[in-house]
């Protein structure tokens, strides 16, 4: 906005003392009293007009106090100088005293209205300073718990000797990561309930790449549109892909079988289509699972459907309605 950038460019001045800015407001409607003056014969029909913008760069620039003040020596230097008779104070004309009487009034206002703009933007400045300070606590707070959660979770996991509730653990941790990650991204995003999808999807699969896959011979391949998703769909859409890569790993790939995963994230036709494939243990016939309870529950929920295709490999695909809001490309 760009009277709040002047507003912020001329706090300086407003630590002047106040004789200091009365000073400089006299030398603004000085500076366009000269101008006025080389310019009088072509202006001389309209004695009050350039210090208008005198007035408005005093109010913009200084305070109010010293408007008024600009607006009251403007008027006197337009009586004096170019106002018949030249020199003197005294208007023998009644139309132009009442013009003079009228442009005073309409330049205090102005200068009311612009300290009244100056008020509200500060005012609007510090609130939104404050909202900012609230949210990086909130954020903070938010961060700091989910760690602690993730990590009791993982000492837990280490001393516990069944490997059924360590896996279980584990599962409980990435989904938390999942979280985790889309919080993050959405504070350090301008908007804060809008994530771009290519980002956070291949964020999310670097994570779980270092997390499950390191060490082990899958490549982990990602194609993902750069679409702005909502927050009530990219929390769902990060669960389902973090459990469907999940799912691949534990059956597609036993007794370290190397191969890829594949995945894909597309809008088309008004749905957001999550695909999940590997080159792994599957197949026609396969009684391989499609994936946790988890996905069938967020995609029934979001209106969606979830598809199996077994014939080379093992293909996972969800559909989900984009909703009312239009997809759009996101900033990359």
């Amino acid at each position: 906005m760009l009277v709040r950038k002047i507003f912020e460019t001329t706090k300086p001045i407003h630590r002047l003392s106040v004789p200091a800015r009365y000073v400089l407001a006299t030398l603004i409607v000085a500076g366009f009293a000269i101008l006025r003056w080389a310019l009088r014969d072509l202006l001389d029909p309209v004695p009050f007009l350039l210090f208008f913008p005198a007035i408005l760069i005093v109010a913009l620039m200084i305070d109010h106090g010293s408007a008024i003040y600009a607006s009251l020596v403007s008027i006197l230097l337009s009586i004096f100088l170019f106002i018949p008779p030249h020199y003197s104070l005294a208007i023998e004309d009644p139309r132009l005293a009442f013009a003079a009487l009228l442009t005073l009034l309409i330049m205090l206002l102005m200068a009311w209205l612009v300290e009244n703009l100056r008020e509200k933007t500060v005012s609007l400045a510090r609130m939104e300073q404050e909202q900012r300070l609230l949210r990086a606590e909130m954020h903070h707070r938010i961060k700091n718990g989910l760690q602690l959660l993730t990590a009791i979770l993982h000492l837990e996991a280490g001393r516990e000797a069944d490997a059924r509730t360590r896996a279980m653990a584990k599962a409980v941790s990435n989904r938390i990561m999942v979280i985790s990650r889309l919080h993050d991204r959405l504070y350090r995003s301008d908007l804060h309930d809008i994530v771009n999808a290519r980002e956070f999807i291949e964020e999310l699969c670097r994570e779980l790449q270092m997390s499950l896959i390191e060490g082990r011979s899958i490549a982990l391949q990602v194609r993902v549109q750069p679409v702005a998703l909502a927050l009530v769909q990219a929390v769902p859409v990060g669960l389902i892909v973090n459990e469907l890569v999940t799912n691949a790993l534990k059956h597609a790939f036993p007794a370290d079988r190397s191969g890829t995963i594949a995945v894909d994230f597309t809008e088309a036709d008004g749905f957001y289509v999550v695909t999940v494939g590997d080159d792994g243990v599957g197949g026609a016939g396969s009684s391989r699972p499609a994936g946790p309870k988890l996905v069938d529950l967020l995609t029934r929920q979001m209106g969606g459907r979830v598809e199996t295709v077994g014939e080379t490999g093992f293909v996972v695909r969800v559909r989900i309605p984009a909703g009312d809001r239009e997809a759009r490309p996101a900033a990359v």
